[in-house]
C-alpha cells in the first residue's frame, strides 16, 4: 500500500483516519532523513530546556497545589515504551490517588490482558487537582525532563503501556523508529480516541512516513488550540 498523502489537517477535532502503511517502508524513510532527525534532537533539547525555565513558577505553583491537596509524591513515574522499543520511566504530574482497593481495579486490569486501556471520566481516584490538571494537559509538562534526556522529542507518536503494544509486535517495532512526542498527529486528529494502540497507528504511521521538520512545526503551532479545545481530555 502507499504511503497516505494527506496532509497535518488545521483542525484540532478528530481526522479522517489515514490508511495503515506498509510498514517495510518505514524503515527507509527514516533512514533517508537521518539529518532531519538530528536537527529535530538539537531542537528538542534547546526548546525542552528553554520551556522548563521559561515554565518554572507554572510548575512550582502546580506542584505546590498537589501537595496541599494530596501530598505527596508530586509526579507520577510509570514504564512506557519508547525508542527502538525500550522501555523508560515517563514523568507526569499526579493526578490520582492511590488505589486502595484490589477489588476496583479488577476491571482494569481484565482490558489490560487484551490491549485495551479502561479509562472512566468519573473514576473516583482522580482529585480535583488532577482533573484540572488533565482537562488543560498540565500533568503532561514533566515530560520535558524526559525529553531532554532523549526518552521523547517534542512531536512523535504517543508513549504507550507495554500491554497496548503486546498484541501487535510488527506495529510495536514500527513506532519505535522514532521517539515518542508530547505531541503528534493522533493528538490533534483523534485525541478522544484513546484506549487501543490500533487507534493511533494510522496517525502513527503517517507520521513515521511523512516526517520532515516543517511538520513538526506545523504540529506544534497546532497543539494549543488542541489543548484548548479539551477534546479527550480526562
Amino acid at each position: 500500500m502507499p504511503p497516505a498523502t494527506s496532509t497535518c489537517s488545521a483542525r484540532s477535532g478528530a481526522a479522517p483516519v489515514a490508511p495503515l502503511h506498509d510498514l517495510a517502508s518505514l524503515p527507509p524513510a527514516v533512514a533517508a532523513r537521518r539529518g532531519q532527525f538530528a536537527i529535530k534532537r538539537v531542537f528538542d533539547v534547546i526548546a525542552a530546556s528553554c520551556a522548563l525555565v521559561l515554565l518554572t513558577p507554572l510548575l512550582l505553583v502546580v506542584s505546590t497545589a498537589i501537595l496541599l491537596e494530596s501530598g505527596s509524591p508530586v509526579f507520577f513515574r510509570q514504564p512506557r515504551v519508547g525508542y527502538r522499543n525500550r522501555q523508560f520511566v515517563i514523568f507526569k504530574f499526579r493526578s490520582m490517588k492511590s488505589e486502595t482497593d484490589p477489588a476496583a481495579g479488577a476491571p482494569r486490569r481484565a482490558a489490560a490482558l487484551t490491549g485495551v486501556l479502561s479509562k472512566s471520566r468519573d473514576d473516583p481516584r482522580v482529585t480535583r487537582v488532577g482533573r484540572i490538571l488533565r482537562q488543560t494537559s498540565l500533568d503532561e509538562l514533566p515530560q520535558l525532563i524526559n525529553v531532554i534526556k532523549g526518552d521523547m522529542s517534542l512531536v512523535g507518536p504517543r508513549p504507550l503501556l507495554a500491554f497496548m503494544l503486546a498484541p501487535h509486535p510488527a506495529e510495536a517495532a514500527a513506532r519505535g523508529l522514532v521517539r515518542p512526542g508530547l505531541t503528534g498527529l493522533w493528538q490533534l486528529r483523534d485525541r478522544a480516541n484513546n484506549q487501543t494502540a490500533a487507534a493511533m497507528f494510522p496517525h502513527d504511521f503517517e507520521y513515521i512516513s511523512r516526517f520532515n521538520l516543517l511538520l513538526d512545526a506545523r504540529v506544534l503551532c497546532l497543539t494549543p488550540l488542541a489543548v484548548l479545545s479539551m477534546r479527550g481530555a480526562d
